[in-house]
């Protein structure tokens, strides 16, 4: 039987603090209910609103693996840097090259940096960085076993998949099918590879 260790714990009430704390701060700005958003709101986003039943699960089983890659300094900065990076560059592009509408995420006016992503996208943002930084450790960690590897791996590629498509089509209703079919399939593809070379080296 494998316990719950107080790392384990604490890295996933940091998830949730992150979601909690981003979802009180689109509620202040008027994006958190649909109705008042006119646009696309925290609870209409499935980017964010799946962070709490998908991603944060996966956070909590990832995290029962990781803390012996915690204490090598180098690769918990090259992780955190690489996650860091993926996460504000990915919410800058999309406040650059989306339509200005009312969303929990980037401001519609296209504000200069940092003020292009919003209180609540910075929350996002940083969870993002959290899921991504926890991701590397977890597959270097190795010999994990098939369950909480495959388990996490799907509720991430499952929320990147539905997320994708969701955003897509609410963006841009004349988009490309076989270019969203891309874009949503380029990560998942990533992770299940991974998870898949994890196994076969187990």
């Amino acid at each position: 039987m494998r316990f719950v260790s107080s790392f384990q714990l604490a890295w996933t009430l940091l998830s949730v603090f992150l979601i909690i704390l981003g979802a009180v701060l689109a509620y202040q700005a008027g994006t958190f209910w649909p109705k008042t958003t006119n646009g696309l709101s925290w609870l209409g986003h499935s980017g964010m609103s799946l962070d709490a039943l998908l991603i944060t699960p996966a956070i909590f089983i990832m995290a029962g693996y990781i803390q012996p890659n915690t204490t090598n300094k180098p690769l918990i900065f090259a992780a955190v840097l690489i996650s860091l990076m993926f996460a504000v560059g990915m919410h800058l592009i999309f406040a650059h090259t989306n339509p200005p509408f009312p969303n929990p995420k980037w401001n519609s006016t296209h504000a200069t940096f940092p003020w292009t992503i919003t209180p609540s996208g910075w929350c996002h943002t940083l969870y993002m960085a959290l899921c991504s930084t926890t991701l590397i450790l977890f597959y270097i960690a190795g010999k994990i076993p098939a369950v909480p590897l495959w388990t996490a791996t799907e509720l991430i590629s499952t929320t990147v998949l539905i997320a994708t498509v969701q955003t897509s089509l609410f963006f841009d209703t004349k988009a490309n099918w076989g270019i969203i079919a891309l874009k949503a399939l380029v990560i998942p593809a990533l992770l299940n590879a991974m998870a898949l070379y994890n196994t076969l080296r187990s």
